[in-house]
């Protein structure tokens, strides 16, 4: 069956009317526009009472295709056109429709690059969303990569076991590696999104060799890591739920009414703000560890934990290096993001190797991705500001 829209079947019933007819301009010039109808009936998107409308509709229009679909399956006529529905029905269908175009059109100037949650197994157990790779072209190579988005590490890199083969390939991408192994002004293709000048460390040493007939096969090749190098002086809006990001040059009007909370940069590194028993500390963001909603040193999470292990991993989860995590339940109080996290749960890795990036960074621990699965992360790096829908 052809996927008509019922918005276009409706413009083919009246395009000829319309283009009989003559419209006062000065009288259509006041009319609203269906963006404006909603937020005056639903209020602004975000808001309990938006959310509840879109839920409503969506629920109404399938109901409605699915009713029209059952009455006609012993008949020729076409299911979707609105003169089926009934008059009473069309407006609350088109408002339906007129919510799915403004709320495209209001978001046009976001262009959003899709991710994926890579699974791995760690300890005998199978991790969902162990890390976020992100779909890639570089430069003038036709072959499909992927990268892991991954905020906690200083820049941008690019494997040099993998992609060795691929480099040898482009002219282009050996002109712009100097002798420090850095590329500059690279071209990263990321969904419909292009950075133009991008930097990334070449990693000589590190990655998966790629079997020679695997180089050109269909399967994206992993070949690297993108770093929060690319998004300072930028807005990163990170959606989890919607498996999508998107950089833009300021805090779109949706996310501005949302509080917001200050953040320091070290070095590029995201440093939050968390309160622990009313005492004011310091966390690293890394989209890196998404296993984890905190880790930190073993002396600090049995400060603040029962010492029963509740959880342990061992897996190569530092830059491919094994390491052995456990997990404590959190007893005492407190606040990631303005927000009281009660059923925390506090790792330390055995061998003590992360206490380096802790002391390095002046931060209590690192937080991750786990606390956010159902939120929308704003954060503003050209204000310091970071937010969560």
């Amino acid at each position: 069956m052809l996927g008509y829209s019922p918005l276009i079947i409706f413009g083919r019933k009246y395009q000829e009317d319309l283009q009989m007819k003559h419209f006062n301009e000065t009288k259509l010039a006041k009319l609203h526009t269906a963006s404006e109808l909603l937020e005056s009936k639903y209020g602004k998107e975000g808001t309990e009472s938006r959310r509840e409308f879109e839920e409503k509709a969506r629920a109404y229009f399938h109901e409605v295709i699915l009713r029209k679909q059952r009455k006609s399956r012993n008949t020729n006529r076409f299911p979707y056109t609105l003169y089926n529905i009934g008059t009473k029905k069309v407006v609350p269908l088109l408002l339906f429709l007129a919510f799915l175009v403004s709320g495209c059109s209001q978001k046009t100037g976001l262009t959003w690059i899709p991710f994926q949650w890579e699974g791995a197994d760690i300890s005998g157990k199978y991790i969902e969303k162990a890390f976020i790779y992100v779909p890639v072209n570089v430069e003038d190579l036709p072959y499909d990569y992927t990268m892991q988005l991954d905020l906690g590490t200083y820049d941008s890199r690019i494997y040099g076991k993998t992609f060795q083969p691929y480099l040898a390939e482009s002219k282009t991408m050996t002109q712009k590696l100097d002798s420090t192994n850095m590329f500059h002004g690279l071209r990263l293709k990321m969904g419909d999104a292009v950075f133009e000048n991008a930097k990334a460390g070449y990693m000589v040493d590190f990655g998966d060799i790629v079997p020679e007939d695997s180089l050109h096969s269909g399967t994206p090749k992993h070949v690297g890591t993108i770093g929060p190098d690319l998004f300072q002086g930028k807005v990163l809006i990170i959606d989890y739920p919607g498996k999508r990001f998107a950089v833009t040059d300021s805090v779109p009007d949706e996310y501005k009414a949302l509080p917001g909370e200050p953040f320091e940069v070290d070095n590029g590194i995201t440093k939050l703000s968390f309160k622990l028993e009313g005492q004011e500390e310091k966390l690293m963001f890394d989209t890196g560890s998404s296993p984890f909603q905190l880790v930190t040193t073993k002396e600090r999470a049995l400060a603040i934990a029962s010492p029963e292990i509740v959880d342990s991993l061992s897996g190569p989860l530092w830059w491919g290096q094994m390491i052995t995590f456990y997990g404590f339940k959190v007893n005492k109080p407190l606040e990631v993001s303005g927000k009281a996290r009660p059923n925390s749960v506090v790792y330390y890795d055995k061998e003590g190797l992360w206490k380096q990036i802790f002391d390095a960074f002046k931060v209590w621990g690192i937080t991750g991705n786990a606390y956010f699965y159902d939120n929308v992360l704003i954060i503003d790096y050209k204000n310091k500001v970071f937010r969560v829908q």
